[in-house]
């Protein structure tokens, strides 16, 4: 019997440089096992934006913690980081300060993340 495989989701979230937020739709939380903590991280060298599961804070951490409550009722979660968009428009270049941009990415289940590359950047018309 064949082994079924199943193919990856592609997924997306949303970066609103103007007024520095960051929008993760809930499907992507729900894919991600509905976590209480999450981290955003970015790797510059690889120019990799990820999004890691956290079931709890880490010393010197930069975690965001999910309400399930807002959920319920809207699309997505919204958070703010004026520090990590600015530290992508630096690294990026490219990226205009009043625009907003979609990354398109893939869940990682078994190390609860997803993994957004730089590649994947489009303007949000």
């Amino acid at each position: 019997m064949a082994e079924q495989v199943n193919a990856p989701i592609t997924i997306s979230m949303a970066l609103d440089m103007r007024r520095n937020r960051i929008r993760i739709h809930k499907p992507t939380i729900h894919l991600l096992g509905d976590p209480t903590l999450l981290q955003l991280l970015f790797d510059p060298e690889e120019m990799v934006v990820a999004i890691v599961c956290r079931d709890t804070e880490v010393s010197g951490g930069q975690e965001v913690r999910i309400n399930p409550r807002g959920l319920k009722s809207r699309n997505c979660f919204e958070f703010c980081s004026s520090m990590f968009l600015r530290k992508l428009r630096e690294v990026h270049g490219g990226l205009d300060a009043n625009a907003s941009y979609r990354l398109t990415g893939k869940i990682i289940p078994e190390l609860r993340a997803a993994r957004f590359p730089m590649s994947t950047i489009q303007k949000i018309e």
